[in-house]
């Protein structure tokens, strides 16, 4: 997914909604995003980030069309969707 999109996609959402990634049926709080040189990475951690701070952070980069993938320890992997529960205020990168 290229990182524009994203943006586009949660552009209506709650800015309390919290993020996680699933990686291999499992779910993890999406707690950094870093940016590489061709992309950008969604890294698992303890504690997940908001949209407001996801926001924050990348709103207003130059280069927001490069790819979001997950970094799994070191394995890259693609991201090819978003799950939103209104209900539990939470999406998940898949």
């Amino acid at each position: 997914m290229i990182f524009s999109n994203f943006l586009e996609l949660i552009d209506n959402l709650n800015e309390n909604l919290h993020f996680y990634i699933r990686i291999e049926q499992q779910t993890f709080p999406l707690s950094k995003i870093t940016v590489a040189h061709n992309e950008f990475l969604a890294n698992p951690g303890k504690r997940s980030m908001t949209k407001k701070q996801i926001v924050q952070l990348f709103g207003k980069m130059h280069q927001r069309g490069l790819t979001l993938r997950i970094d799994n320890d070191g394995q890259k992997l693609p991201v090819y969707g978003l799950q939103i529960s209104i209900e539990k205020g939470t999406a998940t990168l898949m």
